[in-house]
């Protein structure tokens, strides 16, 4: 830690620094050894010394998982060193003591002195310092399930990397991220991630090291390869039990129960568990070690039927959980209280149980979790509607897809399976789920990728939960907006909708927050803003990416506090409304780009939704051909008569760029033009329509072109190879909207 800058005597100041060489050493059990010798010669120490020596103290508390004595140490050294010059000592204290809350469960008061030790290192321009405070304000967040948050922090900590050149650091940040990667089902690329990880962390601390071996093998285990996973899980093991790092042999002893568990070896795999809540049990009664291993064993428990005792092991799991607000805990023993329900056979119970846990995990993100939720919701045969289980299942399938564990994703066809076998005649998504009778279109979804997007805004609707629609341009995000206000419990207040790019930038202002009278010149009247005139119901904001910069940070704070002023007014004015954003551009690119604050992003995408292309909704384009059908008031049979030509079939093969509003517009140009037209002449306007739109490849346009290219566009060639004049040859080319490719 660098040498005191108080001068108090020779022998002293060699003894301290001798401490701080054992400490860096980690040879912690030497320096607690040599601190009380120290403490026992009774030398006179200055506040400074005295501070210093039990930072160094607490430090070595802390590695030997010494939590009551550390917190004891590191107190009396800030006690010490409030008030003298030696910053970097005060900093230090701080961040220890932090550690030690957050070994202790104490995640609130870890991170108020995490962001006072920041500061403090900020403040000297400390910045490996002010490094290790952001890590361990990524794992508070990460433990609480603030996944977004925990990333802010992580993206400042590789900031802070890049500019001091610590490659190794700045991997170890990136490696970490892999956990959030993994929570949000991105389970492949966190693996890639940790492997190219560790060909650096073998460099630095030998618990970084241990983790990354650990986490790695734990996700080994999630993607079904379980001869990997034992080596790396082994591998965390020897570093753990080399240097004594009990958490971490804790931490193996999870991480081991689940390969186990899932191997088939229960016995084995309770030992694992048990082994992990007697460690966890002496160092940190009420971390997260504690409410994570129960909650295995609570699974484990449901697994042999052990009910009963299952039960009990979640309400231990749930006690901890909750006073730490581990939220991916929280959800996770919901969801086993689910299983546990639905095999006592309480239908009730275990649907409530299950829709916390969806509702909990959903908000947070946590994808693989919310996955194996879902699934379990789908298989639970003590559910009487087959709908009910079918959509959970559909979603499931949706979230491991993404996920690609093959394993999860057999397991869940093989349940949509049974389902459907079990059916007396087959089963059909509705194809049609209609909002409110308001006059508003239906919201038309058949296909499984769609039910699925609409089984979790069904979870969701209800809550403030702000929601980014993502997608290309077409695929219905205004038509989604509404649909959610119109099923909430919203759809009786104000929906208002707003496009960013019909609104000036000096005029956002005071659109969004309104203004008082005389706020600037013109500003006759008082005046309220789109958010006051939305009040109790839902703003919807599309192309939020061309708001301005200089608005955006007032918008992040709005939708932080949910209280705002007018422009020229001092009166905070606190509103209840919903808030969805949309995009068809990529935001982390536009915040990569400077163009958009990375913290609001992070405050929008509360419940990132994607709608899928319309190429990718097999089942839903024909169901949608045909509302538009109907929409435009086209006679019931000419419809008949284009179902009977193929008209759909040929629709289908199109790739459709502009998505749901191509296919709308084209319907609706067709209706026009066939205004009137008999029968007969309905396909050949139809077929005129998708070739001249380009939305169909035309075979013969496609010959031309080829034969024109062999010939390098020699026209009299290529008429005599096809047998026909060169002005009928021209004529073709003209009619197909042909030209050589220099000349357009």
């Amino acid at each position: 830690m660098g040498s005191s800058r108080a001068k108090i005597g020779d022998l002293l100041d060699r003894d301290l620094d001798e401490i701080a060489d054992l400490i860096n050493r980690q040879e912690h059990a030497s320096a607690l050894s040599k601190i009380n010798i120290l403490l026992g010669r009774e030398p006179r120490f200055t506040d400074e010394s005295r501070g210093r020596l039990h930072v160094y103290s607490a430090e070595a508390s802390l590695y030997t998982s010494s939590y009551k004595q550390g917190l004891n140490e590191a107190t009396s050294a800030i006690n010490c060193l409030k008030f003298s010059a030696a910053h970097k000592f005060y900093g230090n204290a701080k961040y220890i003591r932090a550690i030690i809350f957050v070994e202790l469960g104490q995640l609130a008061n870890a991170v108020d002195d995490f962001h006072e030790a920041a500061f403090t290192f900020r403040r000297i321009d400390d910045t490996e310092g002010e490094i290790n405070s952001c890590n361990y304000m990524a794992r508070c967040a990460f433990i609480q399930g603030h996944y977004a948050r925990a990333s802010e922090h992580m993206g400042r900590g590789i900031d802070l990397c890049e500019k001091s050149g610590n490659r190794i650091r700045r991997s170890a940040f990136i490696g970490n991220r892999g956990r959030i990667l993994a929570l949000m089902g991105d389970i492949r690329p966190a693996v890639e991630s940790l492997k190219a990880d560790l060909k650096l962390v073998s460099a630095i601390k030998p618990v970084n090291q241990c983790n990354r071996e650990g986490f790695l093998g734990y996700l080994l285990v999630l993607m079904r390869s379980f001869d990997e996973a034992g080596s790396h899980l082994e591998k965390s093991l020897a570093i753990a039990e080399e240097n004594s790092f009990n958490r971490e042999i804790s931490i193996y002893h999870e991480y081991a129960g689940e390969l186990a568990f899932w191997q088939g070896q229960y016995d084995q795999a309770e030992i694992h568990y048990r082994k992990a809540i007697e460690i966890g049990m002496k160092i940190a009664p009420e971390g997260d070690i504690i409410s994570q291993s129960y909650r295995l064993l609570a699974e484990l428990q449901v697994e042999r039927n052990q009910l009963d005792d299952a039960e009990k092991s979640c309400d231990r799991a749930w006690t901890v959980a909750e006073k730490i607000t581990e939220r991916l805990e929280l959800g996770a023993i919901q969801r086993v209280r689910g299983e546990i329900a639905a095999r006592r056979g309480d239908a009730e119970a275990a649907r409530e149980a299950f829709e916390k846990s969806i509702s909990i995990l959903g908000e947070i993100g946590a994808k693989y979790e919310l996955a194996r939720a879902h699934l379990q919701a789908g298989e639970a045969e003590v559910f009487a509607s087959h709908q009910y289980r079918l959509v959970n299942l559909f979603a499931a399938r949706g979230l491991f897809n993404r996920i690609g564990v093959t394993y999860w994703q057999d397991r869940v066809a093989e349940a949509i399976s049974r389902i459907v076998r079990a059916e007396s005649e087959s089963i059909e998504p509705p194809a049609i789920m209609t909002c409110r009778d308001n006059g508003n279109a239906p919201f038309i979804a058949a296909s499984e990728p769609m039910l699925s997007l609409l089984a979790t805004v069904d979870k969701v609707k209800n809550t403030d939960l702000t929601i980014l629609l993502l997608g290309e341009t077409g695929t219905g995000k205004d038509h989604l907006a509404r649909h959610i206000h119109d099923t909430s419990n919203r759809a009786d207040q104000p929906f208002i909708s707003v496009c960013a790019v019909n609104i000036p930038d000096h005029l956002w202002e005071s659109e969004l927050f309104g203004h008082v009278k005389g706020a600037f010149t013109g500003a006759t009247h008082d005046k309220a803003g789109i958010l006051e005139r939305a009040a109790g119901g839902t703003v919807y904001l599309n192309e939020i990416s061309e708001i301005p910069l200089s608005l955006q940070a007032k918008m992040l704070d709005f939708l932080e506090s949910k209280k705002f002023h007018r422009i020229g007014g001092s009166a905070d004015i606190a509103l209840d409304v919903r808030f969805i954003a949309a995009s068809n551009r990529n935001l982390k690119e536009e915040v990569a780009a400077g163009r958009f604050r990375k913290d609001l992003y992070f405050r929008l995408a509360g419940l990132p939704i994607e709608l899928p292309p319309l190429r990718e909704r097999n089942g839903d384009l024909d169901k949608l051909a045909i509302h538009f059908l109907h929409r435009y008031n086209y006679p019931p049979h000419k419809i008949d008569y284009l179902l009977q030509s193929g008209f759909i079939d040929r629709l289908k093969g199109a790739v459709w760029p502009g998505n749901v509003r191509q296919l709308q517009q084209v319907i609706r140009r067709l209706v026009v033009l066939a205004n009137g037209a008999g029968v007969e002449q309905i396909v050949p306007i139809a077929n005129e329509i998708l070739a001249v739109d380009g939305i169909l490849p035309d075979p013969a346009k496609d010959d031309l072109i080829a034969r024109l290219t062999i010939n390098n566009w020699n026209q009299r060639k290529t008429a005599r190879e096809m047998g026909i004049s060169e002005g009928t040859l021209r004529r073709s080319m003209k009619r197909l909207r042909i030209s050589r490719p220099s000349e357009e």
